[in-house]
């Protein structure tokens, strides 16, 4: 039991510091403020996977804290903080909870929609944006942009389900030996 911890402690100190690397990175790389926190947060699976939800939840609570602090692209660390970074947690709640597969999309879709509203207001009026940035040409278009959120939001969970597929069947053999405690589904 004492290794079991030592060791998630010490995977969610690494899932940490590579989710801030990978925030501080969207402020190098051009257009990468909404990739970033997606990637962020994928990699924040296998602390639910590994360790669960409440060693998965600090790593969540470090790096919103840490980015806040120390990530130049505020609207990256933002987004990780409304909706990415806990998302992994969420989603294993949702598909553990919910046996309808129905309801599952749906309150998967009523939650990125809750933080989708959520990160408009903390950006206009926490980080300042601008509310013109939401709009094409003269036209303020925050429902279309929530529109097309949802439908990428939709193809963003089956691509996501789709890694820890493959995390699970291929990859995590070589990174955990003989262990199949899995907290993921």
């Amino acid at each position: 039991m004492h290794n079991k911890r030592i060791f998630c402690t010490a995977l969610c100190g690494i899932i940490s510091a590579a989710s801030v690397v990978i925030l501080i990175i969207s402020s190098i790389i051009p257009f990468s403020s909404y990739s970033a926190p997606a990637l962020a947060g994928i990699i924040c699976a296998a602390a639910v996977i590994e360790a669960g939800n409440k060693y998965a939840f600090c790593v969540y609570l470090s790096v919103s804290v840490l980015s806040f602090l120390i990530v130049p692209d505020k609207e990256a660390a933002l987004l990780y903080a409304v909706f990415f970074g806990y998302y992994p947690i969420a989603k294993q709640l949702m598909e553990s909870r919910i046996k309808n597969h129905i309801l599952q999309i749906t309150a998967k879709i009523a939650l990125f929609c809750t933080a989708a509203c959520l990160f408009y207001f903390c950006a206009v009026t926490v980080l300042g944006i601008p509310s013109d940035e939401f709009n094409i040409g003269r036209i303020n278009l925050p429902l279309l942009f929530l529109a097309a959120g949802i439908i990428v939001f939709i193809i963003f969970d089956y691509a996501f389900t789709s890694l820890i597929t493959i995390y699970l069947n291929f990859i995590r053999k070589f990174i955990i030996k003989n262990d199949n405690n899995s907290h993921f589904f």
